[in-house]
Formats: C-alpha cells, sequence, structure tokens
C-alpha cells in the first residue's frame, strides 16, 4: 500500500513540475544613460514552455536584471515591472481574453519617463510578441479609477491601431 501512494504521489509531483526553455520577448527597457525607452528583445527562462499558453506575454512584466561589467551589480531594467504594470495570455484554446493589470501601477521617484510612455511601449512589447491566435483577442484592463480614464483611452488606440505597425518606436 504505501508503495502505490508513492508511485502515485511521485507521479502527482511530475505532472505540477514545469519544464524550462529558452524563449524570447520584448520589454520596453530603460536606456540607461540615453533616458529613453528602448523596446528590446529578451531572453527568458519559460519554467511552463510546455503549457501551451503564451507565457511570452506575462514576461513582458518581468523583471530583468541584466549581466554587467559595472562596478555595482544593475537592478531591474524593465520598465514594466518597475512601473508595475503586467500583462496576462489568455487560454488559447478558450477564452484568448489577455489581461492589462495596471492596479499597481506608479511613477517612481528615480525614474521620470513619463507614464503615458511606458504604457504605449508595454503595448507595443505586447504587439510584438502576440501568437497569431491571440492577434484579435479582446484585452481587458484592470485599473484604480482615477486611472480608468486615460489608460483607457490609450487602450482603445491600441486596440485599433492595425497592429503590423509600430505602436510605439524607440528613438533608435
Amino acid at each position: 500500500m504505501k508503495h502505490t501512494i508513492l508511485v502515485f504521489l511521485g507521479s502527482c509531483a511530475a505532472a505540477w513540475a514545469g519544464e524550462a526553455a529558452l524563449v524570447q520577448t520584448y520589454q520596453p527597457l530603460d536606456g540607461q544613460g540615453s533616458g529613453e525607452i528602448e523596446i528590446r528583445p529578451v531572453s527568458c527562462v519559460d519554467w511552463y514552455s510546455h503549457s501551451g499558453f503564451p507565457n511570452v506575454i506575462n514576461l513582458i512584466s518581468a523583471p530583468n536584471k541584466p549581466p554587467t561589467n559595472a562596478p555595482e551589480p544593475v537592478g531591474d531594467i524593465n520598465l514594466a515591472s518597475i512601473y508595475g504594470l503586467s500583462f496576462k495570455g489568455g487560454d488559447p484554446e478558450g477564452d484568448r481574453t489577455i489581461l492589462l493589470d495596471a492596479t499597481r501601477f506608479a511613477v517612481p521617484e528615480n525614474h521620470g519617463h513619463p507614464r503615458e510612455k511606458i504604457l504605449r511601449a508595454s503595448l507595443e512589447c505586447l504587439r510584438k510578441v502576440l501568437p497569431e491566435k491571440f492577434t484579435s483577442a479582446p484585452i481587458k484592463l484592470e485599473c484604480h479609477e482615477k486611472d480608468r480614464e486615460w489608460i483607457g483611452k490609450i487602450l482603445e488606440e491600441f486596440k485599433k491601431h492595425d497592429r503590423s505597425k509600430p505602436f510605439f518606436e524607440s528613438p533608435r
């Protein structure tokens, strides 16, 4: 009986384990000395790479602490992460709704990028990584009431935008 229980528990644990793979997403990065927002491809470890879900969408807002030769470690340079924006991809076989969660959106004291540019740059990252099944997926907004009007305007503009063309462009 103990052996049967152990085999069952071991099988369950294997079923919940992730299988990691390197994937590429895009992130709005702090251009450091340039003072600009730079949309860049970023390699990420996707723990749930074989789930079938578009995790590259979720990884847009993952913290990014790049390797450096600086004398001090460089902190997170992903502006979506720093400003508190996040995306969650929908179910490719069901409800494809993408969630834009701006409930933690705030401009940090030591960052001077306008909030509108951060949002536009983050939506550009979303545009770049959307799998074909998701190009016409609805986008649901979660945010505080005080932010609903200005975020909603930009989100509506993005929804109407031709997704084959850039929504926000880095200066370089």
